[in-house]
């Protein structure tokens, strides 16, 4: 399998040490040592990159702080680099915090591979299955 350009949008991946972040950083870095250029892209925090992670082909993308317009301030930055850096495949773990504007902007002017990562049950957090559903993503997603 030829190496392939991936990102991960996960906005909370250096400000909450989760379950969610733990398995981004672990596969992030299997992947990268595999030969893949992976990226993730995430808000600016207050965590910082733990130190088994650091790898060359390992890139943090972050948006820049923007307090409480965080979220809407992050679209401009998303859809800037993901025209820009053409990903193979790009991995989304929620859709109500820019992400979802932001990609479907950008598949107006590129072909974007993408897969949705559901972290939670339904019964716990509808609220973000009903964030893809708005931005209609579990149909026009290659992967769930």
């Amino acid at each position: 399998m030829p190496n392939k350009k991936i990102a991960f949008i996960h906005p909370f991946q250096l400000r909450l040490q989760r379950g969610i972040e733990v398995w981004l950083w672990n596969l992030s870095l299997n992947l990268a040592k595999q030969g893949h250029e992976v990226h993730i892209i995430t808000w600016e925090g207050e965590l910082d990159i733990p130190a088994f992670c650091r790898h060359p082909r390992l890139v943090i993308k972050k948006v820049p702080k923007f307090r409480y317009f965080q979220r809407w301030w992050a679209v401009p930055f998303y859809l800037s680099v993901l025209l820009n850096e053409r990903y193979d495949h790009i991995f989304l773990n929620f859709a109500g915090y820019g992400e979802g504007l932001a990609l479907t902007i950008c598949r107006f002017f590129i072909k974007c591979s993408f897969s949705l990562v559901l972290h939670f049950p339904n019964s716990l957090v509808p609220h973000r299955y009903e964030e893809f559903k708005y931005w209609r993503f579990h149909k026009k997603a290659d992967h769930i």
